[in-house]
């Protein structure tokens, strides 16, 4: 059979065209023995980069290509309708041959986008092919080309005079395309695509032209057509159920009940409606279409076939063409694959003449800077600094960094130059001196001891990492000033590509396949919100929505478009820009990588995206936007403006009392890096006092190890001793007050899901990464940076309850939830870190009846003698399944059966047709492959061990080999499913596969005599409780076992978490009693018990989740995020070799499936060598290493050199010495980053300086920064009154564009958050007022502002909003409102403004000037009316500003709300199944019909923090309905509402819960109907006559008909009396509103 190769394929990157993944299109490339594959993407070069490199991974031959859309005129975007003009595209094939070709290629591509994009297409015409075509092979393409469009529309001699041209353009580069689609009578032609194959054919012998066959590829395997249609209806928004054909020639397409496509004429097609539902409904619609005066269809493929064929269908379809197939060789032979990958090209930087280089005139600047000038960095010039700056210059010399930094300075300088705030450094440049006195950073890193080395390291050259933070307002002047000094075509943003994720697919398939959108969102509501989440996880963890997944009946469209999401889900959908990455080219980008544009930028766009763009050789630079420095400038302006005081915030006292006093009290909120809940509780303990306490902190919280907290502030405060190897290394250890396993620890690899042994990761630091925890405990992957051997130590061997064990020393760190603690230091009983899942990062796809035949094997197969490979069963289901699996799986296979003893079956396999007597079967040299077999013999029942490859398969491939595990050893039982084997390594492997999953298993061991064996026989069990998971992972794949499970399955974790550290962190956030917490969180106060803690110290983490969303637990909610699991032996293991690695960031690792510590040498070591022993930084720098790879020779060298060293300069003895030496090659667990740390803290002590000094200013600052967001504005405006700062509405005289402070110190609401005012209009009313004083009244106003920018729209949103109140001669209605058939106040105020304004032009333009002043205009007369109601005030309030702003419409019922209410309906989730009652406003009320024509109403309730949606069905319209109705209301103002109710689930057995209505009432009738009266409470100390003659007026005033009580108390004497009225009954609200009045608030109901 003829080699054949792919030359026209799609992939997901021709945008919502494609559906075809590259790794997948690889992946069948591979599995067929195709050579080689084209990208040829439709107008775009996006995949280009990734498709090389997976290519090279899966040895297949990348060409790239790209489909063009060729115009005649690139240029021309303006079409005439009139004149019958449009954009007429053909679709353009171009490969690239070879480098120049490629770069050809590129170029085409940028130009298509840079100057003939139209519409959303990017187009090229002839002019740039000539000029571009050197190295590039041509086809004629598709029917959609140019060729194939003149034989079908015009002639067969236009066709040919097209022929012509490509041919002198591109000679024998050029090829003519067939394709076979089984396409039909285009247009009304009568011409099918075959038809014009056959023309083509005939040009192709008639001028000598080689012919190629394609498939035109948009999707991998046949299958994948469905999820690719509606990929197209998400491209064009139409609905699936639209027609796909052609109404004018009559031939559609239709897709039977079975998937099955047809296309054909109508008259063809009618017949098939017999027996299938599915194509009488499409039939249906396409009649009813035709009816309509315009039927509509929409766009779709006509069938099934356009997917990646294999090389023998593609041979049986051109078998009349066989040379077709032949000539794909000659191009793949043609090719020579791009080289993409590349050094970055750094941008010439124009260097002064006088400076011989970039390197001298770096050092020019680094000196100017540090020691002269005004603002020079250093005062003294010191040895030690010039030491520094000059070990740092080398370095840059020796790497060739001086152009980088030479650049960077530049553009931040031209920053601070011009106004924009910069922050003081990021990440590891802030330990950089040069980058300090050039102006990269702002922060000295030899005041701070930060280390150059953590930022370049000579032993590894790559490119420095220099993020810089701007003002998020100013920032683009930066790239503006970068874009002019380089010029605009050497500088881009960056592409990104966004994916459908889990929710987003099921919203789009939901669109496509018209599901009312209610239902949609219940399905998407059904997905986890966790970050990352698949469809895959959602399945697992809901047990309804996967049940509506499995449905397969024909008419469950839910569970279809479940199924349809699963397969498009991430799947790419569109571009966007990155917000921070711009690219600096050394001249034409697009000499170097095409770029594309975007309406959303004036630059222009990478083709490739941040992951590859610096390894296309693309110098990358971060411009950050961070708005706490827009926060900073906005209230230093606000400072000068009210204070008179100009501050630079540089220049501030970095020992400010003031500050840290508000650091010790926590009142961070609106602070940079400090505001955190769980930080501001530490921040009460530590008592900062100065910078290094903030820097600490913010290192051990983010992202540092946050254990270590209680340790540092134990010892800032004296409880805990500080120890120092010697009185020198104070200054460098006190900011952080002051502390390994064997080589068979398996080291999860995050990336390929392998497990490597530790031992093996010396020649891997950098590459691999690991699965450890951030700071929180979330999921967190990193690089290892540096290994180290430890030499031989004694070892201890930790077992745990679920079978894992590990060895490693004593005091080797694990975590606990303590913190980290050295295993010598715990003991059985106590609990330890393990993760929830094993992630893996490139998972994999495999042949699943491979894997099918590898598990039984394994399971129960015969490896073990010769070529012997048999599977052994007594169930026929399993062996019909391994004989379907095998047979399909490997080539050249004979499989038999023969029957043995107890209905026992041996299947066994034999080459079909031997090429040599010993050839092995396909089955024998695969698993010779896999180490499972060798030319001998094989492994043992108890030596069987998964192969490697498994663990990094994708959860649908594993779910099927453990499925395939347990159907031969397997138990699916109505408590457990266990899996037994003899074999260790098995066990272990089956326990990590299941980890994968999601799934906790626990091996279990026990002992037998096997009469066959002298050793008893050890056999484990693995079994897994979490049955409802199990099942919707794995039951699926089952052949046999199955089981299904109910909502009461057995609980599906046992997962814990400490008892006493839960109780001692609730009390901390709970003030009442346990009965309150009971009756308020639903939590069972027998759990807070003491004897519950003595007998059970662990409680279930199912019983404390719900609490951690109500209350803020966040060391428990914390805890929640991996399992702990019980120490249950710790026995000593004798002396072992012991390793361990550096991880980058994060500090662990999973070993064995336990999250272990890591090694962290840092800065400390090499200050520590340099303040001993007088070592260099370099020689520091190389001591450290030493101790990092455990080079025992070069260590006895530098030992000898540190002890010399400490005697010549300290006279320290050598006994000393060595303690030092030793306590450094130890030292890990307590260093930590500073570079980032100190110039974020120093960030941070900014805003808490301008907090504690200027709150008002500070916080008016910080609310204008966050206008957009109405939750953190409202979230502000209380923290500033918390501040004792009040927050007033808007006012025209005082108010600005953006929040302001006014002269009373109060906090000024932005005009520019009013909505409907307009930006335009609030610049007018703030330039008028500053030039003519503040506004008397309303008419003054309307006279003043330039009515053409203020309009109508914003006097009636400033009126609405209170901007006008300050005018006190009027209410806010009457602006708005008139009786009658007047007008409104700003109607008249309008009319009087035009009026002055007219009459004041005319003067202007009269040829003597007026002279006679102003027109004196009468005052018109404004009606008095009643003023809106507070509930009707705040409502239109909150129309335009966004919140309720002066007061809420609930507070006139706090006291109800208080009383009688459970919670507020951010806390219902908490009361699950239990009655509660709730109160709110009533919004939104929605009357609608089902589709069965019954009635429904939908409703909002909202309280203070949060709002609900509810419906009303059925029995519950019936009663409430008109409660809620608008109708019933005065003014359509349904009042607020009483609802008593229950939290319940949704369904039977669902996992989805519903707030469902018992009864409702308006809240007003609530007091009246449940007060039984008051209790008031008087303080006998304020008792005078007066004040008792006030108090019985307001009991008469207030008579009615409930009971009263009064309490009369002094609280000095701890006397109290409680009394009652007999004589006097009382109106409850009445009488508290008057003792409110009386300033007495001791009152409740009762």
């Amino acid at each position: 059979m003829p080699v054949f190769s792919h030359l026209h394929s799609h992939t997901q990157y021709s945008l919502l065209d494609g559906q075809a993944s590259i790794s997948g299109l690889m992946k069948k490339a591979q599995a067929d023995g195709m050579p080689a594959v084209a990208l040829t993407d439709h107008g775009n070069m996006f995949g280009a980069f990734n498709f090389v490199a997976e290519a090279n991974k899966y040895n297949v031959k990348p060409i790239v290509g790209c489909e063009f859309y060729l115009v005649e005129d690139r240029h021309k975007k303006a079409f005439s309708r009139e004149k019958g003009e449009r954009d007429k595209r053909y679709h353009q094939l171009l490969l690239a041959k070879d480098q120049d070709g490629y770069h050809n290629l590129s170029k085409l591509c940028s130009m298509s986008f840079i100057e003939g994009v139209y519409s959303k297409f990017p187009r090229i015409d002839r002019e740039l092919l000539l000029k571009y075509h050197k190295g590039l092979i041509a086809t004629s393409c598709c029917i959609g080309a140019e060729l194939p469009q003149a034989i079908l529309f015009q002639s067969e001699a236009k066709a040919e005079e097209l022929l012509k041209w490509w041919l002198d353009v591109f000679e024998d580069d050029y090829y003519i395309e067939i394709q076979r689609h089984g396409l039909m009578n285009f247009d009304g032609t009568g011409k099918s695509q075959e038809d014009v194959n056959q023309v083509l054919l005939g040009l192709a012998r008639k001028y000598n032209v080689k012919v190629i066959c394609t498939n035109d590829s948009h999707y991998v395997e046949q299958t994948d057509f469905a999820p690719h249609d509606i990929l197209l209806c998400v491209n064009t928004g139409e609905e699936h159920s639209i027609p796909v054909g052609d109404f004018q020639t009559n031939y559609f397409r239709l897709i039977s009940q079975d998937n099955k496509v047809f296309y054909d004429h109508l008259d063809n097609l009618r017949p098939l409606a017999g027996q299938d539902a599915h194509i009488r409904r499409q039939l249906q619609r396409i009649d009813e279409e035709a009816q309509a005066p315009r039927p509509k269809s929409r766009f779709g493929f006509a069938n099934d076939q356009f997917y990646f064929k294999s090389q023998a269908e593609m041979n049986a379809l051109f078998a009349d063409v066989p040379e077709s197939v032949d000539n794909t060789n000659e191009i793949v032979d043609k090719i020579t694959p791009p080289k993409l990958q590349r050094d970055i090209l750094l941008p010439n930087f124009p260097i002064p003449p006088e400076h011989a280089n970039a390197d001298a005139f770096l050092r020019h600047l680094t000196y100017k800077g540090a020691f002269e000038g005004e603002k020079r960095r250093y005062s003294d010039r010191t040895p030690e600094i010039e030491e520094r700056l000059d070990y740092e210059l080398r370095v840059i010399e020796t790497m060739g960094f001086a152009g980088y930094f030479l650049i960077t300075q530049d553009f931040i300088n031209h920053g601070r130059n011009n106004g924009v705030a910069i922050g003081p450094g990021r990440g590891s440049a802030a330990g950089s001196a040069v980058a300090y006195c050039v102006g990269i950073t702002n922060i000295d890193p030899i005041k701070y001891s930060l280390l150059f080395e953590r930022f370049l390291n000579p032993e590894r050259v790559s490119m420095p990492d220099i993020d810089i933070d701007f003002d998020d307002v100013n920032r683009q002047r930066v790239i503006d000033y970068v874009v002019d000094k380089y010029g605009k075509n050497q500088v881009a943003q960056i592409i990104t590509f966004g994916t459908m994720a889990a929710k987003s697919s099921i919203k789009d398939v939901s669109r496509a396949m018209d599901l009312p959108l209610a239902l949609a969102n219940d399905l998407v509501k059904m997905v986890p919100d966790q970050v990352g989440t698949t469809l895959t996880k959602a399945f697992a963890e809901n047990q309804e929505l996967d049940m509506i997944r499995r449905d397969d009946a024909p008419d469950n469209l839910r569970g279809q478009i479940l199924r349809l999401a699963t397969q498009l889900e991430g799947s790419v959908r569109n571009t966007g820009i990155h917000a921070a990455g711009i690219i600096i080219a050394p001249d034409d980008i697009t000499k170097y990588i095409p770029v594309s544009t975007s309406k959303e930028s004036e630059l222009l766009i990478t083709q490739f995206d941040g992951k590859v763009i610096e390894s296309a050789g693309m110098l990358k630079m971060d411009f950050l936007g961070l708005k706490t420095l827009t926060i900073i400038v906005d209230a230093i302006n606000l400072i000068e403006k009210n204070h008179g005081v100009k501050i630079d915030i540089d220049e501030i006292p970095i020992d400010d009392l003031k500050t840290y006093e508000l650091y010790q009290r926590g009142d961070t909120i609106g602070t940079f890096q400090f505001e955190s809940e769980g930080m501001r509780m530490y921040l009460k303990d530590l008592k900062p006092t100065n910078i290094e306490d903030l820097i600490a902190m913010n290192a051990l919280y983010r992202p540092g190890p946050m254990q270590f907290i209680p340790n540092f502030i134990n010892r800032k405060h004296g409880r805990e001793a500080v120890e120092y190897p010697h009185e020198l290394l104070e200054p460098i250890l006190n900011y952080s007050q002051g502390i390994c396993v064997t080589g068979d620890t398996l080291v999860h690899d995050a990336d390929t899901g392998a497990r490597v042994r530790i031992d093996e990761l010396a020649d891997r630091v950098g590459s691999f990464r690991v699965q450890g925890v951030d700071a929180e405990l979330n999921p967190a992957v990193a690089p290892i940076t540096r290994f180290f051997d430890n030499g031989v130590r004694d070892v201890v061997k930790v077992r745990l309850r679920d079978g894992s064990t590990a060895t490693m020393t004593p005091d080797h760190q694990v975590l606990t939830e303590a913190g980290w603690q050295a295993i010598g230091q715990l003991a059985p009983g106590d609990f330890i870190a393990a993760p929830r899942q094993l992630a893996v990062e490139n998972e994999a796809d495999y042949d699943l009846d491979k894997l099918r035949t590898l598990a039984y094997l394994l399971a129960d197969g015969s490896l073990t003698s010769g070529a012997c490979c048999n599977f052994v069963s007594n169930s026929p289901a399993l062996v019909a399944a391994y004989t379907a699996s095998t047979s399909t799986a490997f080539e050249n296979l004979t499989v038999s059966t023969l029957q043995q003893v107890r209905d026992v079956t041996r299947v066994s396999v034999k080459v079909a047709e031997k090429g040599y007597y010993h050839e092995p079967t396909s089955l024998l040299a695969w698993l010779r492959e896999l180490g499972l077999k060798t030319q001998k013999g094989g492994l043992a029942s108890r030596e069987k061990f998964v192969p490697e490859f498994v663990f990094g398969l994708n959860q649908t491939c594993i779910a099927h080999f453990v499925a395939a595990l347990w159907d031969c050893d397997g138990h699916v039982g109505a408590k457990i499913c266990s899996y037994k084997t003899i074999s260790p390594l098995l066990a272990r492997d089956v326990q990590t596969l299941l980890l994968r999953l999601g799934l906790r298993a626990v091996t279990y061991e026990t002992s037998y005599h096997n009469p066959n064996d002298e050793q008893p026989t050890t056999a484990y069990q693995i079994s897994t409780f979490q049955l409802r998971e199990f099942d919707a992972l794995i039951g699926p794949h089952l052949v046999e076992k199955r089981r299904q499970y109910g909502a009461k399955a057995t609980p599906a974790t046992s997962a814990t978490v400490s008892r006493a550290a839960f109780v001692a962190e609730l009390r901390l956030v709970w003030p009442g009693s346990n009965k309150e917490l009971m009756r308020t969180h639903g939590f069972d106060r027998q759990h807070l018990q003491p004897t519950r803690l003595a007998r059970n110290p662990r409680i279930s983490a199912a019983v404390v989740a719900p609490l951690t969303r109500a209350l803020p637990l966040s060391v428990t909610e914390r805890n929640l995020r991996v399992r702990w699991e019980e120490i249950v032996s710790i026995e000593p293991a004798g002396q072992q070799a012991v390793y361990d690695i550096e991880v980058a960031g994060i500090h662990n690792f999973l070993g064995n499936n336990i999250i272990l510590h890591n090694c962290v040498y840092q800065e400390q070591i090499m200050q520590a060598a340099q303040i001993m022993a007088g070592y260099s930084l370099g020689g520091a720098d190389l001591l450290r290493r030493a101790m990092g790879k455990k080079d025992m020779k070069k260590m006895a060298q530098e030992r000898d050199k540190f002890i010399e060293g400490c005697k010549n300069l300290h006279g320290i003895v050598a006994k000393k010495a060595n303690e030092v030496f030793d306590v450094m090659e130890k030292f890990a667990a307590y260093g930590f980053n500073r570079s980032h740390s100190a110039a974020y803290s120093l960030v941070a002590y900014q805003t808490g300086y301008l907090k504690a000094h200027y709150p008002a200013e500070y916080m008016a600052a910080v609310l204008t920064n966050n206008m957009g967001d109405i939750k953190k504005v409202t979230f502000f405006i209380e923290e500033a009154r918390k501040q004792n700062v009040a927050v007033l509405g808007p006012d025209v005289n005082e108010s600005i564009l953006k929040f302001n402070v006014n002269k009373q110190g109060q906090i000024r609401f932005g005009m520019a958050a009013v909505k409907g005012a307009g930006e335009a209009a609030v610049e007018e009313i703030v330039q008028e007022r500053e030039k003519g004083g503040h506004y008397a009244d309303i008419f003054d106003f309307s006279r003043r502002v330039n009515l053409r920018a203020v309009n109508k729209k914003t006097f009636e949103s400033m009126a609405q909003a209170g901007a006008f109140d300050s005018f006190d001669r009027y209410h806010r209605r009457q602006f708005l409102e008139a009786p009658g058939n007047d007008q409104s106040l700003i109607e008249k105020a309008m009319k009087v403004g035009q009026q002055h304004q007219a009459a004041k032009e005319s003067a202007q333009q009269s040829l003597f000037g007026g002279g006679g002043g102003e027109m004196a205009i009468p005052m018109p007369k404004i009606q008095d009316m009643e003023p809106w109601s507070p509930t009707e005030k705040l409502r239109r309030e909150k129309e335009v500003v966004g919140f309720y702003l002066s007061g809420h419409p609930l507070d006139d019922f706090k006291l109800e709300i208080d009383s009688y209410c459970t919670c507020g309906l951010d806390k219902i989730e908490s009361y699950k199944n239990r009655d509660i009652t709730v109160a709110g406003l009533i919004s939104n009320v929605l009357f609608k019909t089902t589709k069965t024509g019954h009635p429904f109403v939908s409703f909002n309730i909202e309280d203070y923090d949060s709002s609900l949606n509810l419906a009303l069905f059925r029995d519950d319209y019936t009663k409430f309905s008109s409660i809620i109705n608008p109708r019933n209301y005065d003014k359509e103002q349904v009042p607020p509402m009483f609802i008593r109710g229950k939290y319940a689930q949704r369904f039977r057995d669902s996992d989805q819960f519903e707030f469902k209505i018992m009864t409702m009432e308006p809240l007003f009738n609530v007091a009246e109907k449940l007060a039984n009266g008051v209790r008031v409470q008087l303080d006998l100390r304020t008792i005078t006559e007066p004040f008792m003659d006030r108090f019985m007026e307001a009991v008469e005033s207030a008579a009615g008909s409930k009971k009263l009580e009064i309490k009369f108390a002094e609280p000095h004497e701890h006397l109290a009396v409680d009394t009652y009225s007999r004589r006097y009954r009382i109106e409850p609200k009445e009488f508290i509103r008057k003792m409110r009045e009386m300033e007495i608030e001791a009152c409740q109901l009762i």
